[in-house]
């Protein structure tokens, strides 16, 4: 039988910062890359604010699961009329993808852990500008960790509507892609600016095309 996909369906679900503990090797990652090996005063310092910063996060994932038709190069229609660009950021296209090959949805994603800036302010009086950026890191490397768990909730409720995924994209800042992802999720937990900036900062969004899954006649 066709996929059971009829309308858009909204998932919002805040997440427990516990399950979002990342490591020192995630945080100094986040900081400076996968080759950078911090001093040891550095990696004392991460170990010491990872027994405390990561609860002060209020975490949160939200998803749009729509029935969605490709209508042309990088372009779905959706329920209603909307018609969406879904394209990768420059630079980030896969050549061996083939995101709408035999499409029939699409989601829009968003991860955010919250607002941290002022947090971050008063840490560079209370503890230090390493600290502060040190806490920086360790809240991106949160938002890495619910980004997985934000795909893993959008791939079983694909699936339990009888579809697969076929590609995860990430929109371009400012983009007619990134503008469209947000108004599929209508209100949400963040707010995207004219010029492409999300409030709050730290935020991560991208599209998760599908199709039927195997055995779907």
């Amino acid at each position: 039988m066709p996929h059971a996909l009829t309308a858009p369906t909204t998932t919002t679900e805040r997440v427990d910062p516990r399950r979002l503990l990342p490591s020192v090797e995630d945080v100094t990652r986040c900081a400076c890359g996968p080759k950078y090996v911090p001093r040891d005063n550095v990696r004392r310092e991460i170990e010491r604010l990872l027994e405390t910063l990561p609860g002060e996060i209020e975490p949160v994932f939200m998803h749009v699961l729509t029935p969605a038709e490709c209508t042309g190069d990088d372009e779905l229609a959706l329920p209603g009329g909307l018609r969406v660009e879904v394209r990768a950021a420059a630079g980030q296209e896969q050549e061996d993808e083939a995101p709408f090959d035999g499409v029939a949805a699409a989601a829009a994603v968003l991860c955010t852990v919250g607002e941290v800036d002022e947090r971050l302010e008063a840490m560079i009086e209370t503890d230090g500008p390493l600290a502060a950026w040190i806490g920086q890191s360790i809240a991106l490397a949160q938002l890495e960790v619910l980004e997985k768990l934000a795909a893993r909730s959008i791939v079983g409720l694909a699936a339990e509507h009888g579809l697969r995924p076929l590609s995860f994209i990430e929109p371009g800042v400012g983009t007619r892609s990134q503008r469209d992802l947000f108004a599929v999720l209508g209100d949400g937990p963040v707010v995207l600016s004219e010029h492409g900036t999300m409030q709050p900062r730290i935020s991560y969004t991208f599209w998760v095309t599908s199709a039927e899954a195997a055995g779907q006649p």
